[in-house]
C-alpha cells in the first residue's frame, strides 16, 4: 500500500494536482512514518513546495528530513536543497521588498496616469540607470517638451568608457 500511495503522489504532482500531491505523500509520512518510504514521501514534500517556489516551506521540510533522517542517501541533497531555498526566500523577500519600493513610488509620482507602466519604472530603477539620474529625468518629463533623456544628461554612464 505505500508504495501506491507514493506513486499516486508523484502521478497527482506530475498532473500539476498540487494540493492531491501534498495531501497524499503527507498521508503517508503520517500513516506509515516506519516504513521505507516515508523519508521519502517527506522529501517528494519538499520537493513539491521547492517545484511550486515555496521556498521557504521547502527549506524547513528538508530541514526536518535532514535532521530525522541524517544517514538516509538523500540527505546530503536534503541539506545543499535546504540552502538553496534559504536563499531563494531571501531573495523572494528582496524582490517583494524592491517591487513595494517601486509600487510606492510609481503612486506617490502619479507616473500611472503618465503612461508609465510599473514594469518600466522598475526596469529603469534596476537597469542601471542609477535613482538620481531617475528623479532628475521624471522631473524633466514633468517639466519640460524637450526629449527625454534617461542618462540624465550625462551620455557617459558610471563604470562606463
Amino acid at each position: 500500500a505505500p508504495a501506491s500511495i507514493f506513486n499516486a503522489g508523484v502521478n497527482y504532482f506530475k498532473a500539476r494536482q498540487v494540493q492531491r500531491a501534498l495531501e497524499t505523500q503527507q498521508f503517508l509520512y503520517e500513516t506509515y512514518s516506519k516504513h521505507e518510504l516515508a523519508p521519502k514521501a517527506l522529501y517528494s514534500i519538499g520537493e513539491i513546495f521547492r517545484e511550486t517556489t515555496v521556498y521557504g516551506e521547502a527549506s524547513s521540510v528538508y530541514e526536518i528530513f535532514f535532521d530525522r533522517y541524517p544517514k538516509h542517501p538523500l540527505a546530503q541533497q536534503a541539506l545543499n536543497e535546504r540552502r538553496l531555498c534559504a536563499r531563494l526566500t531571501w531573495g523572494a523577500v528582496a524582490a517583494f521588498s524592491i517591487a513595494l519600493i517601486i509600487l510606492a513610488y510609481v503612486q506617490q509620482q502619479g507616473l500611472l496616469e503618465r503612461g508609465f507602466t510599473f514594469a518600466t519604472v522598475g526596469l529603469l530603477l534596476v537597469a542601471g540607470v542609477f535613482q538620481d539620474r531617475l528623479r532628475g529625468f521624471l522631473r524633466r518629463l514633468g517639466s519640460s517638451d524637450r526629449p527625454l533623456d534617461p542618462t540624465g544628461g550625462n551620455s557617459r554612464m558610471e563604470g562606463g568608457a
